[in-house]
């Protein structure tokens, strides 16, 4: 029995941070946030400090979770039942009785401010950055996330399925190699520039 022939490749993105469109993150986040509100509940998760072994020291954690209209009710209860098996044993969720609606049109407005708002202090001055997202922010690697996913589901995605297509149909059987291969080349040859026109 022959051994089938495997491709791995292996791709980073050079200052990708830097080289995000702006307009482009915003307009995808735009189809994302689909609900006009979002319901957000918070918790406090309250563990021992995994630190220290046998430590008696707890430490706390503000969390929350959030839903829309259109989701299916769930008590915080239930809720916790779901969430303590992917915490630390031993651990302890407390409702803080925490609940605050925040509209889609907020959200935009602030994820718009955090975009193209955000000061980077060089040399004791300091500056308005231009280009890309944040470097260091919480969400900066949500977005990344969000944009490299719109580019590997608007550009990578359909042409790897019509070259998928013909290769099935000719009868090739390297079918998964040459998508890989194409995925490199993507990485590699064209790199950021490439990933600039999601």
């Amino acid at each position: 029995m022959g051994f089938k022939r495997v491709h791995i490749a292996s791709v980073d993105v050079t200052k990708c941070y830097d080289n995000i469109r702006s307009n482009k993150i915003l307009e995808i986040v735009q189809k994302i946030l689909s609900s006009d509100i979002y319901h957000i509940h918070g918790f406090t998760v309250i563990s021992s400090a995994p630190w220290i072994k046998g430590s008696c020291k707890l430490m706390s954690k503000f969390a929350s979770r959030v839903f829309t209209s259109k989701d299916t009710p769930v008590s915080f209860q239930e809720f916790a039942k779901i969430k303590a098996s992917t915490i630390r044993p031993g651990s302890v969720i407390v409702d803080i009785n925490y609940v605050k609606d925040v509209r889609r049109v907020d959200l935009l407005d602030l994820l718009r401010t955090h975009i193209f708002n955000n000061i980077v202090k060089m040399n004791c001055r300091y500056y308005r950055q231009t280009n890309g997202i944040p470097q260091g922010s919480k969400l900066s690697s949500f977005l990344c996330c969000c944009y490299l996913g719109a580019f590997e589901n608007n550009c990578l995605g359909p042409s790897m399925a019509t070259e998928s297509s013909r290769a099935h149909a000719s009868g090739n059987e390297n079918c998964a190699g040459f998508r890989n291969r194409r995925s490199r080349s993507y990485g590699k040859s064209n790199g950021v520039g490439r990933v600039g026109r999601v």
